[in-house]
């Protein structure tokens, strides 16, 4: 089986199947536990089944050469408590991805509030740069804000 998608940067995930001689069998996909909108399809054919959130959704089925499967795991911005201890400090999520701004973009974007600078409203505005971009940015009122992905920073000191 070839898995071919950009997750997590991208919402689709396409497995395609490489069969010597059709064979009955179980396939299993994780439904993330923070997606309610998820959808697959078989071969192009849209599931009856309600896929849940936070289990596997299993697919039984005489599969052949060729056969594939697409998944869908919408992107939804949310924000989350970096932990139980401290609730009130929260990190924008897309997907899977924790998106993180530079310090000093932070300091750029709002250099008068350098404790807690950004409110839940403007994370939850930030929109994607470009469908060609893994950048994301909210207006501060005092700057634009650069957000990527955690696993893109590198040397980087970063903010939530």
């Amino acid at each position: 089986m070839e898995q071919i998608t950009n997750y997590p940067y991208d919402s689709h995930i396409r497995f395609q199947l490489t069969a010597s001689t059709p064979a009955t069998f179980s396939i299993f996909l994780r439904i993330p536990q923070w997606d309610s909108k998820a959808s697959m399809t078989v071969n192009g054919m849209l599931g009856s089944r309600k896929l849940m959130p936070g289990s596997f959704a299993e697919i039984r089925r005489l599969w052949r050469n060729g056969d594939h499967m697409e998944l869908d795991l919408p992107l939804v911005n949310r924000l989350e408590a970096v932990d139980a201890q401290h609730p009130d400090i929260v990190a924008l999520v897309n997907g899977s991805l924790v998106r993180m701004a530079s310090r000093s973009d932070a300091r750029e974007a709002a250099p008068e509030l350098p404790q807690e600078p950004f409110t839940r409203a403007v994370l939850l505005s930030a929109k994607q740069i470009s469908t060609q971009s893994d950048q994301w940015t909210a207006g501060t009122g005092a700057g634009i804000l650069r957000l990527k992905p955690f696993l893109d920073i590198q040397d980087e000191k970063f903010t939530t």
